[in-house]
Parts: structure tokens; C-alpha cells; sequence
């Protein structure tokens, strides 16, 4: 559990910042921030975050890794909420 943890770990912060370069190679096989992979579908998404900054908010990832980001905060906001209630 904790390896996984620790790829989420990396991957919320390795997208904390992106690059206004990835804005060019969108739609074009490029390899994947998060999982190092060449890819075809790399695009910018809205995270199930609600930081104050809003580029931390967004995550550029091919499709199989933002599948595994949403997962990830759905998670953390069913755990959030059951704490909460």
C-alpha cells in the first residue's frame, strides 16, 4: 500500500506545476508526465481538487493515469466525508 501511496504521492506533486510546453504537444504521442509512457492522448483535465490555486487543479496525464488520478480523490473525498458526517 505504501508503494502506492507513494506513486499518488508523486504523481499529485509532479503535477502541482506543468509546463506551458505541454499546451503544444497536446494530440500528439508524447510521453506521459505521470507514467512515463509514449502516448497519443495526452490532454489537460480538471482533478477532483479544490485548491486555491487553480493550475494545481489540473492535471496533464494520458488517460489510463487521470482513470487512476479520479480514482485516487475519489477515494480521499469518500474518506474525507465519512470522517466528516
Amino acid at each position: 500500500m505504501s508503494n502506492e501511496n507513494d506513486f499518488f504521492s508523486e504523481l499529485i506533486q509532479s503535477q502541482q506545476t506543468f509546463s506551458p510546453l505541454a499546451i503544444d504537444v497536446i494530440g500528439h504521442s508524447i510521453i506521459c508526465p505521470c507514467c512515463l509512457e509514449l502516448v497519443d492522448d495526452l490532454e489537460f483535465r480538471r482533478r477532483h481538487t479544490y485548491y486555491a490555486n487553480e493550475e494545481a487543479n489540473l492535471i496533464v496525464a494520458c488517460a489510463e493515469c487521470q482513470r487512476a488520478d479520479a480514482d485516487y480523490w475519489a477515494d480521499m473525498w469518500l474518506d474525507y466525508w465519512s470522517g466528516v458526517r
